[in-house]
């Protein structure tokens, strides 16, 4: 069942990262970062696809300014040859070509939501630890009545945590508004499988 989730993560991310870019422009992306920016800005109070978007591209320029890398402590001496020119001009129009636009506005989307989550996560810590002192009691309290572990609710709770962090992860590559307050519906649901892990884990 473990390889079946990952196959299915694995498959599911290179999917999505060579449909949708194609299924959706940069235009249309870039208009749904905008709707995000401005829930990240009233809700949080700052805009983290921005400050993605700005890392990403310096990112973007400087692999296209130096194709080899060059510092005081490299072991090979660079040297300006006539084909670097040309290798930053190919990766500028490669990078200019209508589908690299769209993956790459994709790719900042991404980040920023899964920033968000992280975000949200962390603000529902207090109901996570919660959830872990309750597993972690109901399970003395099973052990001191002589009450076993129930191996099948142990697999399914470890197998739907598995599949909702597995959907967190797809739905951030998804180029459509998803409000950023379902990703809490998620966390809880995390919250309530660790709390049935804990519970039934063979001791």
């Amino acid at each position: 069942m473990t390889r079946i989730i990952y196959s299915s993560l694995i498959l599911g991310l290179f999917a999505s990262i060579l449909l949708w870019p194609s299924a959706k422009n940069q235009a249309t992306i870039e208009e749904l970062m905008q709707k995000e920016r401005a829930w990240q800005t009233q809700y949080l109070g700052f805009d983290l696809v921005n400050k993605v978007d700005s890392t990403l591209r310096s990112i973007q320029n400087n692999m296209l300014c130096l194709p080899i890398a060059h510092t005081p402590e490299s072991s090979l001496t660079y040297s300006e040859g006539a084909t670097d020119e040309e290798m930053r001009q190919a990766g500028i129009r490669v990078s200019q070509k209508p589908y690299f636009q769209a993956l790459f506005a994709l790719i900042v989307l991404t980040i920023g939501r899964m920033l968000v989550t992280g975000l949200l996560s962390l603000s529902l810590l207090p109901f996570l630890g919660a959830a872990i002192v309750d597993g972690l009691c109901e399970r003395e309290v099973r052990y001191a009545r002589f009450k076993p572990s129930s191996s099948l609710q142990f697999r399914a709770a470890g197998v739907t945590l598995f599949i909702v962090i597995e959907l967190i992860c797809l739905v951030s590559l998804i180029p459509l508004w998803i409000d950023p307050l379902v990703i809490l519906g998620g966390i809880l649901l995390l919250a309530v499988c660790t709390q049935r892990l804990i519970t039934h884990y063979y001791r």
